[in-house]
């Protein structure tokens, strides 16, 4: 089966089924061979092993539902996240997504919470390689992708989540404002504490929100978000990323001696996974 797989997908992705994410358990091997050599390893001393085509992404996106025991759901608006070195960085609300696509992404997460009878918030992130959809990750929680919605929506998610845990009526889910930008604070490398550094985030722009989780700093964690608004989407990331370099965020969060671009080959010459398993097209 390892070798019919890697004859079908000569660029592979080889995946432990638990605890795979991020760096994790991922593994890119630069040949078909080096691949079957590093999967039979892992099977020989009785690990599971989940095979995956190597993709080369257009873009990622989120999709948030709330959902009640008795079945009652709300859907907020699907997002397009950035990501950089596999970890989401970036959330831009309205996405910019053509109405086709966010509605079957609406549909693909709404079908999923009816599926799992889920009861509270369930965020589902997408891989959009053409005209596919394909489903990356189920999240049975408030989610790093969806913090903005305390500022562009007219219920946040959090709150979303209580009363449906509570099975009390759903809170509406409208957009609010024009453009909602939110940006992920990551522990760098230097060591930089955002924690340390509130009073030169809040100088940095006195109009964007800043929430910190209150987790003690390590390099490459979600330590919090800053959230801005406006009506120039431009603006609007310049202000955030403003206020996340006055925090002393990573704005590329990898190690200075790894150096180097979001590209498979580089992935490939430091024989690490230190990249999500697909190559990136920005735009």
């Amino acid at each position: 089966e390892l070798r019919a797989a890697l004859t079908t997908w000569p660029s592979a992705v080889l995946k432990s089924p638990r605890a795979g994410r991020y760096r994790s358990g991922v593994e890119m091997p630069a040949t078909a061979l080096d691949g079957l050599r590093s999967g039979l390893a892992s099977l020989r001393n009785g690990e599971q092993l989940l095979v995956e085509p190597l993709l080369e992404l257009d873009f990622e996106m989120s999709v948030a539902v709330a959902r009640r025991a008795g079945g009652e759901q709300v859907v907020y608006d699907p997002v397009r996240t950035v990501q950089l070195f596999g970890r989401c960085r970036e959330v831009v609300s309205p996405s910019g997504i053509d109405d086709t696509m966010k509605a079957r992404a609406a549909e693909v997460a709404s079908t999923l919470a009816d599926r799992l009878q889920a009861v509270g918030l369930l965020v589902v992130e997408m891989f959009v390689v053409g005209d596919e959809l394909m489903v990356n990750e189920v999240i049975a929680r408030p989610h790093h992708t969806a913090p903005h919605a305390e500022v562009a929506n007219a219920t946040s998610q959090v709150e979303n989540h209580v009363r449906a845990l509570l099975d009390l009526p759903l809170g509406a889910t409208d957009l609010t404002d024009d453009i909602v930008v939110m940006v992920n604070v990551v522990g760098n490398a230097a060591g930089n504490d955002p924690r340390n550094h509130v009073a030169e985030g809040l100088a940095a722009d006195p109009s964007v929100r800043i929430e910190l989780l209150g987790d003690p700093h390590r390099f490459d964690r979600v330590l919090g978000h800053v959230v801005t608004r406006g009506a120039d989407a431009l603006d609007v990331r310049r202000r955030a990323w403003q206020t996340v370099i006055a925090l002393r965020g990573d704005l590329t969060p990898i190690r200075p001696i790894v150096g180097g671009g979001d590209t498979r080959r580089e992935a490939q010459e430091r024989g690490s996974s230190t990249m999500a398993p697909a190559t990136r097209r920005f735009s």
